[in-house]
Formats: C-alpha cells, structure tokens, sequence
C-alpha cells in the first residue's frame, strides 16, 4: 500500500456512524475556497450511503418517519475498509495536489475485541496503533443519551474502547471523539442538550477510569470533542426496544461541523507532510510552488477550523482554552 501523508484510524461501535462519518467527510467536507478533496476510484463507495440518506430526507414530507437505517444498511460485521483522498489547492487557474489522506475504517464487530487482537488485525491493513496519525471515535448521540447505563456500557464497547484510547494517548495521537447523530439534542432545546454534555462527561470519565486499570496512561488529555450534525433535519420520535425511530422536521438536509474535523485532520496532515519529506523532495516542493500552497492551506484552514470548533465547544460547554492547550501539546499549528 502506498503511503499517506496522514493515516487515519476510524473505529467505533456497532452502527455509530463510521460509514455516514466517511460519506460525509467526502461529499460535504466543509473545507474554505481554493481547497478541494478528490477521493480516488476506489473511494466513491462512502458517498453512496449518504446520497441515499439525503434523499430519503429530502423527499420526506415534515413530522413523517424517516428509516435511516434502510438508507445506510450496517457494515458487514468484521470489514476493515480504507478510502484514500487528495488535498488540492484550486486557484489562479492552477490546481496542485498538497498530499493524501488515508482512513482505515474498522466495523463495530472487529473493533470490539481485545486490544491485541485488533492490534493483529490492524497490522494486516499497516495501519498499528505506531503507524496511524490519528483516530476519529464514532459516538452515538442516542445511545450515549437513550440507553440505561449498563446496557449503554456495553453497546458503546466501554471495555473495549479505553484500553485503545489510553495505548493512544500514550503514543501521543491525535484523537477525536466525533459525537454523531446530535440534531435531537443539540438543536432541540437547552434541556435535551443538557442531557447530551452531561452523558458525554459519563462517557469520558468512564473510559479514562477503565483505560488507567488496563494501561498505564503517563498522561490523560481528554480527546478533542466534535459533535457532528449528521442531517440537520432529522431528531429522534422514539425508541422501540433498541432501535431509534426518526422524524423529518421543518429543517432543510444540512449536515454541519463536518468541517471542524476534517479541516483539523487536514492542518495535522500539512504539518506532517512538512515533517516527513527529505532535503531533495523539499527542494523539489520549492521551486514547484506546492510548500508555498501548503502554507496558504494551513493559514485558510486554521481559520476555518477555529470558526467551526467554537462553535461545537458552544454546544458542548467545552472551554476554548481547553482546545487551546490540547491543540499545542499536540503541536498544532
């Protein structure tokens, strides 16, 4: 497999929204002018989920059901998928590819194993624990919020999921805990979002305590939160047993903070890219111009994704100083 400028691992539990994370991310990547992604020919599958999702909202009529899951069909169960983009400054009637970003996407059922196992299984994919760059943490707003502890516990693979986080933070990764599926909470009033911050601060203490019992963690630095509006117009009607019920509302199909993520992976992937390349291949950057493109597309997308991230700290009560610091331990720019 060839190499990316930055490798990004995506893991979560069963149906949290890794797949619609990845359509997104390619079809409404939010980026600022003069930047566009390009996925290669292999990684036009992710957007297909969310083409089917968008229309089945935007074709339903205002307070009738909507079935997500018949437009976004769960992953095969022990599928590791990996879809590959190219960053590329458009402007001045020029268009020059910056790098390539790389995600590994691992299934619910694979990703809930042992550490080691799934280590194995990752190493297959050259996509270790010391070889990724960062990891993006699907969330499930509705069953962070819905579901009893216990039963909670278990759906979002707490067992599971701290010993990755604490070998993560141990390594110094970039780790992002992408809360999906948020309209219902975040767009319905300050009770409902509320009830969201407060069963997301269960679910960090929860990992933190479980992965400082399996790893010994030299420090804890809470991952970036990033709370993504999935579709702008839908929010939760009912739960039946386990299973959401959906409605459409008044609102417009409209997924938003996309952009907050991507827009940070993207500044993760300029900085690396600078780090890794040789004397003669940043002599070759030079005078082609692309070291002078990456450092116009690291000042746009700083400020894009400053914009963006205040606003997703707003909705989730999360200090800016707080971003702040865990952006410079990290080094970002």
């Amino acid at each position: 497999m060839d190499s990316a400028d930055l490798l990004i691992l995506m893991v979560g539990a069963h149906r949290s929204g890794k797949t619609t994370i990845a359509g997104l991310m390619a079809k409404y990547p939010g980026l600022p002018s003069g930047l566009k992604i390009v996925s290669d020919t292999t990684s036009d599958a992710p957007k297909r989920p969310v083409d089917r999702l968008e229309w089945a909202c935007r074709r339903a009529e205002p307070w009738s059901a909507v079935d997500v899951h018949r437009a976004i069909p769960p992953t095969p169960r022990d599928s590791v998928r990996r879809y590959t983009y190219t960053l590329w400054w458009v402007g001045g009637g020029e268009q020059t590819d910056l790098l390539t970003v790389r995600i590994v996407d691992v299934a619910g059922a694979a990703f809930l194993q042992k550490l080691e196992n799934l280590q194995k299984r990752l190493t297959t994919y050259e996509a270790s624990i010391d070889k990724i760059d960062a990891c993006i943490f699907c969330l499930d707003a509705i069953t962070l919020v819905e579901y009893p502890p216990e039963q909670k516990r278990q759906a979002l693979g707490i067992d599971h999921i701290a010993p990755l986080v604490a070998d993560l933070m141990n390594s110094d990764k970039e780790v992002f805990c992408v809360v999906t599926r948020c309209e219902s909470y975040l767009l319905e009033g300050e009770h409902q979002r509320r009830r969201l911050v407060r069963a997301l601060g269960w679910w960090e203490e929860e990992v933190g305590l479980k992965g400082a019992q399996s790893v010994s963690v030299r420090h804890w630095a809470r991952p970036i939160r990033v709370p993504v509006l999935t579709t702008g117009c839908l929010r939760l009607l009912e739960l039946r047993g386990q299973e959401p019920i959906f409605e459409k509302t008044d609102r417009e199909f409209s997924p938003r903070l996309v952009g907050a993520l991507y827009g940070q992976l993207l500044r993760t992937a300029i900085s690396k890219a600078r780090e890794r390349r040789g004397r003669w291949q940043k002599l070759l950057d030079f005078f082609s111009g692309r070291s002078e493109r990456r450092d116009k597309a690291a000042t746009r997308l700083e400020a894009a994704v400053s914009a963006q991230m205040r606003m997703a700290l707003q909705y989730l009560e999360v200090p800016h100083h707080i971003y702040d610091a865990t952006k410079a331990h990290r080094g970002g720019d």
